[in-house]
Parts: structure tokens; sequence; C-alpha cells
């Protein structure tokens, strides 16, 4: 069975009856299109005049600024664009829009639904060709054309524009694939559109110019009546859902030019305010579990909302107030305890000098059948000291081109928790899709003067032979400024244990006998597990495990430090891990001796 139909079954098995009827008529829709049945071959004439800018007047900006602006521009009119992780990447100006920039490879032009875009082998990289197309610097040109009024940026603007609008004809190639992608680039042509001075641009002057102008609008409602057409639904509607109502919203209040530009702005209005909704917990946590998406649905709503504010569509209150919650999450010594979103802050000093802040996450995989940007880090955590990084979560890396590098990113070894037996927590079946879900329940929390105690367990291992709970107790205790582990691991049969502990890259990590000893900048930590019988080792940069890398950002990755325990049990068992936080210099920030870490019962069994 190919791996095309075997991630199709996976994928038939996240689904309800009610959506594999819905997108069998997607499905029959798409095929009517390809055939020349209900496209938008005529646009209507464009009447009326663009909707207000939802920035006005534009905010002032500082001479290095303005520099800075006008500079990337000028790189931009020489060839040189950066894409993730390429830099000054060289590329024709304009650029071969269908051209992927990481591997060269040509998508091909048919009509764009019948594209497979998951494959490389025809479409080359499809994060960085659609990066390229989201076209993020035209919004670059149009505010250095604002900040000096060259023509030189105006007419630049243009011939990207009329080479976008002849390389990426309605409704063909992989640009007429996504909703997403499009509804991005709808949100940018906005900004440029604002930008150049709307319908009184000088672009738009004269008999050409007109031209440009419903070339351009006529692009614009294709987009919409596409997005409105193929928006994400079931298992598919999560923060694609949000996005793509951005963009219709968007698009309808800025061009309001058609009959059915109101329609949109409705619909689009009320899916976005019922979606965000939808997927924030009540105390403020993206239901995909991911801190990026968390940031990505934010930014949706406050684009959104300055864009109602200024056509004076302003949404209900319950946005605003679903946006503060979803703000206040990035004010963690405001709040230490998410319920729904499963997150707890255990520390001291928190928001001060010296703070201490371990944040566990004890929430769901992820959002909807999928989990889609789920990662298998039940019972993980990350561990700071005075605002600098000692444990951390290494990201994500890679989307689609990497299988292996996407597997490994989001599998349970790269998060600082327990493997049991080689396998991750949840079970993948696809690059964003997980078959079964380890499910995470809380136990207890309680915090007071001296300590935080965090007590949860999760399923994912007892769909395992031998079924297999993992719980695990963590204290943190401020006086002695020590967190104390403890794995239980309830079972009949034998098993074997694996815990990592990712360090940043920026740390020195050494053995020192049973422990591992994590020298940051600031401040120090050692972890150990006394008496055990377990002997750690420390793995960096391991291609072949693959094992000890973080990615700060898409498609980098560099070397970190990975200190990892090995063992195994037969039947029940309880470990304890210790690790002390100290000074720089090796010394307890607030006692007179170093701790005797050794002398901690390890409670094994």
């Amino acid at each position: 069975m190919s791996d095309s139909l075997t991630w199709q079954l996976r994928r038939l098995r996240t689904m309800s009856s009610v959506e594999i009827v819905w997108r069998l008529g997607r499905a029959l829709s798409s095929l009517a299109r390809q055939s020349g049945f209900d496209l938008a071959r005529r646009v209507p004439p464009a009447r009326g005049r663009s909707g207000p800018p939802w920035v006005c007047p534009l905010p002032a900006i500082g001479p290095s600024d303005a520099i800075k602006t006008v500079d990337s521009a000028e790189r931009l009119l020489q060839g040189k664009w950066s894409i993730f992780s390429l830099r000054d990447l060289t590329l024709d100006f304009p650029p071969r829009w269908n051209r992927d920039p990481r591997t060269g490879i040509v998508a091909p032009t048919s009509f764009g639904s019948s594209i497979d875009y998951r494959d490389p082998a025809r479409v080359g990289d499809i994060k960085y060709l659609w990066e390229l197309n989201r076209h993020q610097e035209l919004v670059t040109v149009a505010q250095a054309y604002a900040l000096t009024r060259s023509e030189r940026f105006a007419q630049a603007l243009r011939v990207l524009l009329e080479s976008w609008f002849e390389q990426c004809p309605y409704p063909c190639g992989v640009q007429w694939t996504s909703s997403l992608e499009l509804a991005v680039r709808l949100v940018n042509w906005a900004a440029v559109w604002h930008l150049i001075g709307g319908d009184g641009s000088e672009l738009f002057a004269g008999t050409s110019g007109q031209a440009f102008r419903t070339a351009w609008l006529q692009s614009i409602y294709r987009h919409q009546r596409f997005i409105a057409a193929r928006r994400s639904l079931h298992s598919s509607a999560n923060n694609h859902l949000i996005g793509e109502m951005l963009g219709l919203y968007v698009g309808a209040v800025t061009w309001p030019l058609w009959p059915r530009a109101r329609r949109w702005q409705a619909l689009a209005k009320r899916r976005i305010e019922h979606e965000a909704l939808r997927q924030t917990y009540a105390d403020g946590v993206n239901r995909e579990q991911a801190i990026f998406y968390h940031h990505t649905v934010a930014w949706i709503l406050l684009v959104a909302s300055r864009f109602a504010h200024a056509c004076r569509d302003d949404f209900s209150s319950a946005l605003p107030r679903c946006l503060e919650a979803i703000s206040a999450v990035f004010a963690l010594p405001a709040r230490r305890v998410f319920p729904e979103g499963g997150y707890y802050v255990l520390g001291a000093d928190l928001g001060r000098p010296g703070e201490v802040r371990i944040t566990a996450d004890a929430g769901p995989l992820g959002y909807l059948s999928l989990a889609a940007h789920g990662h298998a880090d039940a019972l993980s955590f990350t561990l700071g000291v005075d605002g600098e990084e000692l444990l951390i979560d290494p990201g994500t890396y890679v989307y689609f081109l990497q299988p292996r590098w996407r597997a490994y990113f989001r599998g349970t070894a790269a998060h600082n928790t327990v493997r049991v037996d080689g396998r991750d927590q949840s079970e993948p079946g696809g690059t964003f899709l997980w078959t079964r879900h380890a499910e995470t329940r809380v136990l207890d929390w309680d915090s007071d003067e001296g300590n935080d105690r965090l007590l949860a367990e999760h399923n994912g291992y007892e769909r395992l032979k031998d079924p297999l709970r993992h719980r695990r107790e963590m204290v943190y205790d401020r006086e002695q400024r020590s967190l104390t582990i403890i794995d239980s691991f309830i079972c009949l049969s034998a098993h074997a244990l694996e815990w990592h502990w990712h360090c940043a890259e920026h740390a020195v990590v050494s053995l020192d006998g049973a422990a591992v000893d994590v020298r940051g900048a600031r401040a120090r930590i050692r972890i150990a597990m006394p008496d055990c019988g377990l002997l750690p080792e420390v793995i960096c940069g391991d291609e072949s495990a693959p094992l000890g890398w973080v990615s700060r950002r898409f498609d980098e990755r560099r070397p970190c430090s990975v200190a990892r325990f090995r063992g195994e049990i037969r039947g029940s068992t309880r470990f304890r891990t210790r690790i002390d936080v100290l000074s720089a210099a090796g010394r307890p920030n607030n006692t007179e001796s170093s701790l005797n870490v050794a002398s901690l019962d390890p409670s094994c069994a």
C-alpha cells in the first residue's frame, strides 16, 4: 500500500460521517470547476470607492527605521530576498513566482485544485514557495514609497503585481490551492493599496493605470470568491479558518465594490468571532496547544478588530474580551495557573530579578481530531533562571519536506519528559495528523509560601501490550531552590524508559559522576537521579538518532546538549529526579553551603 493511500485511510478515520459527505461534495465541485463550471471567469464591474484604511494617519517613524525600510526595499528591487533560513537570496526581479526558491523546482500551472502541493517532487518546498507568494515584501516596497514618494518604488510594485497576474492566472497553479495563502495575500494587498494612496494612487492614472487597477481588482474579487467557497471546515477548522476569514473580511471592507462584498463581510465577521471563542479556552490558551499559533491568532484578531473599527463595523464585546484573555497568557508573571489549557507555572520571584520559572505542560495534545500542531510532550516542562533559558522546548523546525525531522521535533524524545519503549506518547499518522491522542489529567495543584506542587498523569502508553500509565509529581522548594520530580509508572510487565533533558544551546553541559551539570551565563542547574543506578550520558547534535537539536526559527536548527538517563523496569516503579538551581559560581543563591544531592532518598522500588 502506498504512503499516500495509507495517509488517506488514516485521515478518513479522523472524520465524522458528516465531514466525509461534505468532502465528497467539495471534491465533486472541484471536478466541476476543473471542467469550467462555477468559476469566476467573468468578474462583475467594480463600482464605488475602496474602504477607509485601518491605520490612519500612518504612525510616525524614526529616521533609523525609515532608513532600514528604504534599504530593505532597495535590496528587493535588486533581487535580494530573505525567506526563512535563506538570507539575501538572489532572485530575478520580478521573481519567478512558481519557482520554489529553496529547491529551484518549478511548480506546474495546471488547474490548482488538481495539484498535490504536498508532493515535493512536483512543487519543491511548498512552505518556501507559498511564503514568497504571500507578498509581505510588497508591503515593504509600499512602505518605502509612502516614506519617499519615489516613483521607482511605485513602479516596482506595479511590475511585481502585473508579473504575478501573468504567471499565476486564476485558477491555475499552487497559488490557487490554499485559501489561507490567498487570505494572507489579500491582507498584504490591502496594506499596499492604502500605502500607495488607495483609489487616488498615481499608479492608477491614465489608461494603462486604469487597466492595471482593473486587473488587480479582478484578482481581488477572485481571491475572495475562492476563499468563501473553500473554507477549512470540520476537522481542519483550526487557525487556518480564522486566517481565511480575516482575509475575506479585510478584502470585503477594503474593496466593497461588488454586491457579494457585503455578504462576505457578514460571513467573515460572524465566523471570526465564533471561531475565536471556539478555539480559545476560558483561561486564554489557544486550543491548538502551540505557542506560535497562539501568537498568530492574537495577531489575526487584533488586525480584524482594527479593520472593523476603521469602517465602523465593530465586533461584539465578546471578541475584545477573548483577545484580552489571549494576550494575558503572554504576561506569565501575572498568572500561574491555566487549568483549561493545562499550563502551570512553578518557581519563585516570578517577574523579578533572579526568578526561577518552571512552565509545565499538563494540557491536551492539540485541537480537534487531527491535533495537527500538537507535540507528544505530555508532562514536559521548561526551566529558566533570571530570564535565562536552561531547560528548553526544542521547537518545530520543519513541516512538509523532511518527514524524519518533522517526526523527531514533535516526538516525545524531543521534550523534557519520559519516553517508554521507544514510542511516542501519542501515535502519529502523518505530518499533521495524530491517530491516537494521549489524554492528560491533573490530579492536584497546590501552592503555598514554601512550595509549588503539581501532580498529573497521562494515558498515552496504555495502548501498549502491557498498558502503562505515567504519573508525574513536581515539587519546587523555594527555600532549597530545588525541583523534585517523582515519575511513577503503573504497569505489570517490563518496559524501557528514557528521560531526556534538553539544555539551551548556549549552556555548557558536563557529567559530574552520576549527575549532570548545566552551566549558563547567570546560573547553573544540577540534574541527578541519585541511588537509582541510572547513569546519564550527554548527546549533542546527533544526526542519526536524531537527538540533541533546537530550532528557534522555521527551517533552522542547531545542536544543543541533551542529558539522557535510561533504565528498565518490571512492573510498577517510581523514580525521583532532583534539579538544584545554583548560582553561576556553583552555590545556591540563598544558602550557606552547596546542597548534598546524593543525600536525597530516591524512593526507587
